[in-house]
């Protein structure tokens, strides 16, 4: 990307803080609301000029500079930012700053360019319904009065706010195709929220009336650095304001938007984070204002890597579809000094994960993966291109076996139903669901003393 690296010239990044006296504030912050709320209205009449109705607002707002601060920071261009802060404790203030300079350096070292020359973000009042908006130049967040390390739901709104910002503004210019779109803020979004807030952020809730924070530390939002799972692949953060003119695009129930965030992370645990980013960037480069579709990123995708993906999209998108592979059948007995070992693959759903576009007598591909592990430790490894209805596998050794699993690695996030992904013969005790019981022990601890402390 153009700004990385050795002789790269390094631009700048200002920002402004908006201040004014007590009696000017509450005024102010009425004046906000009001014209917030003239800002939905007009959303739903005219979505096309909502977001030179809300820049024209915020610069509107900026009185004077309390200070002036310059600074240098590789890997994006200049952009101005602003900030209108509500009266608060300035370490509040300081996290608004420091969170969105982070988002746009690891956005823009991601996708490219960040794509106006101004961001302006707006400290809303709490109970504000715009909380999370995003329009070109300009996102809103809110920041509260009590509230703790744990707690980043603030830090999630900018992020995802900010992340909508790279892709191509935040109304479709094709509404048929809105869905995909939101599909890419919400993958985006998620990714960013990840990478940023990774091992600092927990569940959390606010309780009398929303004033009083409560983090529950055994409850992380994002797994540890080492940790295989998959992340969480939705936040509520990113689904706000729940009635913004982009919510209207998302498809049935959001269904659409859902599940193309979810394919988009099949796709990156199937061809690897490093060639997705570069995938994505390109694609942003090459589609402006809109005019993208899934069809361009799985032609992108497939230049890049060599390798037709259209299987992929052809089948990710096909939105009736059901993706649904699992074990039917799974028995290891005796037979004579060794043990015989079945194992029944099938595929329930209509979906077909094949790996390839080629046809089977010419190619057989590594899709989807297959472990059987033996009580002797032995884990053979298999593959199934997913294209057949049901595959025997047969196994006859020194040991019987005691796990079958397909897709052990959760790399079909699309699956609809894991609950047939894995089949045991032997009953033991599992590391993940100790851990996972000992947390949700530690959460209810806590909600229990919580509430008897208030009583």
């Amino acid at each position: 990307m153009a700004g990385i690296g050795g002789g790269a010239a390094r631009p700048l990044l200002y920002y402004t803080r908006a201040v004014w006296s007590r009696r000017v504030q509450r005024a102010l912050v009425r004046m906000i609301v009001v014209a917030l709320a003239s800002v939905a209205v007009a959303a739903r009449q005219a979505p096309e000029v909502v977001p030179s109705a809300v820049a024209a607002l915020a610069m509107g707002l900026t009185l004077r500079q309390e200070f002036y601060k310059r600074e240098v920071i590789p890997a994006i261009p200049p952009v101005e930012l602003r900030f209108l802060l509500k009266p608060g404790p300035e370490d509040q203030a300081q996290r608004l700053v420091d969170s969105t300079r982070a988002a746009l350096r690891r956005l823009s070292e991601w996708y490219g360019a960040f794509p106006f020359a101004q961001l302006t973000v707006i400290d809303a009042p709490w109970h504000s319904p715009w909380v999370g908006a995003s329009y070109p130049g300009t996102v809103v967040t809110s920041t509260r009065w009590m509230s703790l390390e744990r707690d980043a739901s603030v830090e999630r709104t900018l992020i995802g706010a900010i992340a909508r910002q790279y892709w191509f503004g935040v109304i479709p210019a094709d509404p048929a195709r809105g869905w995909f779109e939101e599909g890419l803020v919400q993958y985006s979004g998620a990714r960013a929220i990840d990478a940023e807030l990774k091992g600092r952020h927990y569940w959390s809730a606010r309780y009398f009336g929303g004033f009083m924070p409560f983090a529950i530390r055994s409850l992380p939002l994002s797994p540890a650095a080492p940790d295989a799972r998959p992340s969480l692949r939705r936040f509520d953060e990113l689904q706000r304001p729940v009635d913004a003119p982009w919510r209207r695009w998302v498809g049935r129930d959001g269904n659409e938007a859902e599940r193309t965030a979810t394919a988009l992370v099949s796709l990156e645990r199937y061809i690897g984070w490093p060639a997705m980013q570069q995938g994505l960037e390109a694609y942003r480069e090459r589609f402006r204002a809109g005019t993208g579709t899934p069809g361009g990123l799985a032609t992108v995708l497939s230049e890049q890597r060599g390798r037709d993906l259209s299987w992929f999209f052809a089948e990710a998108f096909r939105f009736p579809a059901r993706f649904d592979y699992g074990i039917e059948h799974f028995s290891s007995v005796p037979e004579g000094s060794r043990y015989r070992t079945e194992v029944k693959l099938r595929r329930f759903g209509d979906a077909v994960f094949a790996g390839t576009v080629e046809p089977r007598e010419a190619s057989r591909a590594r899709s989807l993966e297959v472990s059987i592990r033996f009580e002797d430790g032995t884990d053979v490894r298999e593959w199934w291109d997913g294209r057949d209805p049901a595959v025997d596998l047969d196994y006859l050794s020194a040991s019987p076996a005691i796990l079958a699993s397909v897709d052990p690695d959760a790399m079909l996030l699309l699956d609809a139903d894991t609950s047939n992904n894995r089949r045991t013969l032997r009953r033991g005790v599992h590391v993940n669901g100790v851990r996972e019981t000992l947390s949700w022990l530690m959460w209810l601890q806590d909600l229990v003393l919580t509430y008897s402390a208030l009583v």
